[in-house]
């Protein structure tokens, strides 16, 4: 009796035709070969629907077995999570795992065909279990089986984003104390998680992030088990957003140009000058008329009492809420604007990837993480490098124009405020709210949103926001750490 021959790369289609009776696309195939010789799967995968992305658990388990004698070696996650925040896709997924565990149940182990070597394979880290164990986890089914029986079986889960998340975070929905941080073990270890309409769970793609980044240095000091997310979207949605975003940057740019002017030092003169060309011409010199604006206050403003010359003007708040050593503010955000297509990857990151703060950029002090007390360190940080989030601060400096603001009154004295900010009676200082919105607006609809009065609230009414669209508040506070400023990190409300 001869030895049957290993499980190679080149069995993919030979297997996938044997569970389905076709064979597999040719993109499935092509990724079925890259992901056996790179030993590793690929960030995303940009697909549009209807074109079979499913097929990436058929790859998953496929690869699985591929590498299942490797012992510690492996690179093959053991359990594979298709996640998706639509309950018809997770039935539908389920559907095909079933399918694949059937064919695989039926195969004989010690046959000569692909599909008969890949079930011996799978079997061999099971042990005494069947070669794959399938779960759906969502809401309205019945509690699952007891797919957690052990870490070595393969498995594939099917699931919602917050069956997955919630586990994933030891809080399982319908999942006893003692069981959670078991699901939390599985989901967090040895484990590839299918990512499916991404740009529909944003915060859970951050979450998976954040994961990941602790699973390594200098969070654990010994070699992690596999673990992998895959995001899986429409074609290019993520660098289209950012190309976009830069382009319109780059539009903006030049109209940040204050003439050399570095200092905050307009007067009413001139301020009304700018207001009048602005007005006349309605062209980029508007544009740069909303951005004095959006750090002066209008003509019209009252003067500020501790001022002695009567021609001055009043800071708005953006600028009150700065380091008070950031005296060229009009050259910083001059800097930061400069914005041209060729740094759409660099406000991607920001827009989509963890922060890792490494850029040497113009910093505004509005980065929590730029709050270097000397407290906290063993030397003092004063000619440390700042290093922070330059496609973050890009986008901000820009978005600067977009804030409204009004003058009130609080205690007898005139405050101006952006819409939406209140006084933070007790704590110090002023806390700034900001909706986040899940569909793209105009800049109308975004200033309306921003200056919403139930934003300065306490407790802002979120009932009253979603019904405009708002799908999450967040608040930060501004803190004085001796004579800087800084803002304390974002909490969402």
């Amino acid at each position: 009796m001869t030895e049957a021959l290993p499980l190679t790369a080149d069995d993919f289609p030979k297997v996938f035709h044997a569970i389905h009776g076709h064979p597999p696309f040719p993109w499935q195939a092509r990724l079925a070969a890259q992901v056996a010789r790179e030993r590793i799967w690929p960030d995303a995968l940009d697909l549009p629907t209807g074109s079979g992305k499913t097929a990436a658990l058929d790859i998953a388990l496929f690869h699985l077995a591929l590498e299942a004698d490797r012992g510690a070696d492996r690179t093959a996650p053991v359990r594979v999570a298709f996640v998706v925040d639509r309950r018809i896709i997770v039935d539908a997924a389920f559907e095909r795992a079933k399918k694949i565990a059937d064919a695989l149940a039926t195969a004989d182990p010690t046959g000569p065909k692909p599909l008969d070597r890949m079930a011996g394979a799978l079997r061999g880290l099971s042990g005494d279990g069947p070669p794959l164990v399938v779960q759906a986890l969502r809401g309205g089914l019945p509690r699952e089986a007891d797919w957690a029986r052990t870490p070595a079986q393969p498995t594939i889960l099917c699931s919602t984003v917050d069956q997955v998340g919630s586990r994933l975070l030891f809080r399982g929905y319908g999942v006893s104390d003692s069981m959670k941080p078991i699901h939390a073990g599985l989901l967090g270890a040895d484990c590839l998680l299918l990512l499916d309409e991404a740009h529909l769970a944003a915060p859970f793609a951050q979450t998976l992030a954040w994961v990941g980044q602790y699973r390594g240095r200098p969070w654990t000091e010994v070699r992690a088990a596999p673990w992998r997310v895959v995001t899986l979207a429409e074609p290019t949605f993520k660098i289209d957003i950012a190309r976009a975003a830069a382009e319109g940057c780059a539009k903006l740019a030049p109209d940040y140009d204050f003439g050399g002017r570095q200092l905050l030092n307009y007067t009413r003169a001139e301020m009304r000058a700018i207001n009048r060309e602005g007005l006349s011409c309605g062209g980029p010199s508007a544009v740069r008329r909303l951005a004095v604006y959006s750090v002066l206050a209008h003509e019209s403003d009252l003067k500020d009492p501790k001022t002695p010359s009567p021609d001055s003007i009043l800071a708005r708040p953006v600028f009150n809420c700065l380091d008070v050593a950031q005296v060229k503010f009009l050259k910083n955000l001059r800097e930061a604007t400069a914005t041209s297509p060729d740094h759409a990857e660099e406000i991607g990151n920001a827009l989509f990837a963890s922060w890792r703060r490494r850029d040497r950029f113009t910093t505004f002090r509005w980065d929590a993480a730029e709050d270097r007390r000397h407290a906290y360190r063993f030397k003092a940080p004063t000619s440390d490098p700042v290093r922070t989030q330059a496609g973050a601060n890009r986008l901000a400096a820009v978005g600067l124009a977009a804030l409204p603001g009004a003058a009130v009154e609080r205690r007898g004295r005139i405050h101006f405020l952006n819409l939406g900010t209140e006084l933070a009676p007790g704590q110090g200082g002023r806390f700034v709210t900001w909706p986040i919105w899940g569909r793209p607006a105009s800049l109308a609809t975004i200033q309306a949103l921003l200056g919403h009065p139930t934003l300065g609230a306490a407790e802002p009414r979120h009932d009253v926001l979603r019904r405009l669209g708002v799908v999450g508040v967040h608040r930060a506070r501004r803190i004085a750490v001796g004579k800087y400023f800084n803002f304390t990190r974002a909490e969402a409300l």
